[in-house]
């Protein structure tokens, strides 16, 4: 669910960085994880397993800007 705090399940090559934040469940059914160093990455449910649920009231961050 957008907003929860992940980790996969699998090694990978961020092994510094192993939290990151869903972002956003797209139209493949993927879900797109923000990692603070790593960036994005897409994963399925499956792959990943839940650390913190979303805080009531989470809402993404706002869209980068150039």
């Amino acid at each position: 669910m957008p907003g929860d705090q992940v980790t996969p399940r699998e090694a990978t090559d961020h092994p510094e960085d192993p939290v990151g934040t869903v972002v956003v469940r797209v139209s493949t059914g993927e879900l797109l994880v923000s990692f603070p160093l790593a960036g994005g990455e897409m994963y399925l449910d499956e792959e990943l397993d839940l650390v913190e649920p979303a805080p009531p009231g989470w809402t993404p961050p706002p869209p980068a800007t150039s």
